[in-house]
C-alpha cells in the first residue's frame, strides 16, 4: 500500500481445519508464504480484544467475558506471527479494531453491521468487491498507511 492503494490482498481461510494446533501451524506457514512473496518492511496485524457482556440483576451489574477460548487462540496466533516477524527484524504494527474502524468511518452497534460497512468502505474507496475478512484487512492497512506511515 505504498500510496494508500492496496497492492495485493487475500484471505487465508483455514476454517476447514478443526485441530487448533494444526490450524495455527498452517496459518504461520501461510503467513510466511505471503512474507516470502511480498517481502514487506512493515506488517500490520489486528490486535485481539476480549469482549464482555454486562447483565443487570436487581441493583447489581455483572460483567462476564465472552468467547474466552477464541480470544486465547487468537492471542497465541498473534504472538506466533509477531515473534516470527521479530526474528526477521520486520516492524509489526498492531491496531485495535476500534481504531481502524474509526479511521475508516466503519460504524455499527452489531458486528454484522460493522462488517457490512467495512465492505462498503472498500467498495466506495477502491471499487473492490471484497469479502468481510478482506475488507477488514484492507481497512486495517488503510488505517496504518493514513495514521502511521504518512507521518514517517
Amino acid at each position: 500500500m505504498p500510496d494508500g492503494t492496496p497492492v495485493e490482498y487475500d484471505e487465508i481461510d483455514l476454517t476447514h481445519m478443526k485441530d487448533t494446533q494444526e490450524r495455527m501451524s498452517k496459518m504461520k506457514d501461510e503467513v510466511w508464504n505471503i512474507y516470502d512473496r511480498l517481502q514487506p518492511i512493515i506488517v500490520g496485524l489486528e490486535d485481539t480484544t476480549l469482549k464482555t457482556s454486562t447483565f443487570f440483576t436487581g441493583n447489581k451489574s455483572i460483567t462476564k467475558p465472552q468467547n474466552v477460548d477464541v480470544f486465547k487462540i487468537l492471542t497465541k496466533q498473534l504472538g506466533i506471527i509477531q515473534n516470527n516477524m521479530f526474528e526477521k527484524q520486520i516492524e509489526v504494527i498492531t491496531v485495535l479494531p476500534s481504531e481502524w474502524r474509526k479511521t475508516c468511518g466503519v460504524k455499527g452497534r452489531k458486528r454484522e453491521e460493522q462488517k457490512e460497512n467495512a465492505i462498503k468502505f472498500v467498495k466506495e474507496k477502491y471499487d473492490i468487491d471484497a469479502t468481510e475478512n478482506e475488507a477488514e484487512a484492507i481497512c486495517l492497512a488503510w488505517h496504518i498507511w493514513k495514521k502511521v506511515l504518512k507521518r514517517k
